[in-house]
């Protein structure tokens, strides 16, 4: 589900380097679409996220979990402002979490996706918030030569879990919107 907020800022379009154009169409496509800001809502998820500009969105079925709904988007600027923006939601059986340590569940998947990425000096850290049990992520990696800085953010709640992902050149991080969106995300109502 996806339907538009009005709370992130605008971004400007700036002409891209070439090495950054390929980085981002390899990951996402992006509308730059100036003033439109959109509410992501996986299916079978408690959460939702606004993007500051209207993501692509795709399903994934896996087996053993459902669906996996995937948005990804963000905001062209120079090779310095340009930032990535993807969530994935998926619902979780709640009788397959109870029981479970949340916080140990949560650092084993944000491990594995540093380890996947190949993320280098990783930092883990956790809240406990009204939305449930989160895991924030921070490391970083050089990609056509430019040092990248990543944040992620698992949130774990009752039904359902959301992983946020963000990234963008490190002599400007946290580009602007990254921390808006990764701040954005709520209990749908």
């Amino acid at each position: 589900m996806l339907y538009r907020c009005s709370h992130m800022n605008l971004y400007r379009s700036r002409n891209l380097t070439h090495w950054w154009i390929v980085l981002i169409a390899s990951v996402l496509s992006v509308n730059t679409a100036l003033g439109a800001s959109f509410w992501f809502a996986p299916e079978g998820c408690e959460y939702e996220v606004c993007f500051p500009n209207k993501p692509t969105i795709t399903r994934q079925y896996v087996d053993g979990v459902g669906y996996i709904s995937t948005a990804s988007g963000g905001t062209q600027g120079d090779e310095n402002s340009t930032v990535v923006l993807i969530a994935e939601g998926m619902p979780i059986d709640p009788a397959f979490i109870q029981g479970v340590d949340r916080k140990a569940f949560l650092l084993e998947r944000a491990q594995q996706y540093a380890a996947f990425n190949g993320l280098e000096h990783v930092e883990h850290s956790f809240e406990e918030s009204r939305i449930g049990v989160v895991i924030v992520s921070r490391g970083g990696k050089i990609v056509g030569g430019v040092r990248v800085l990543y944040m992620s953010k698992i949130i774990l709640g009752q039904k359902s879990a959301l992983m946020l992902r963000g990234g963008g050149a490190a002599v400007s991080y946290p580009q602007e919107g990254m921390l808006e969106f990764m701040g954005s995300v709520k209990v749908r109502s």
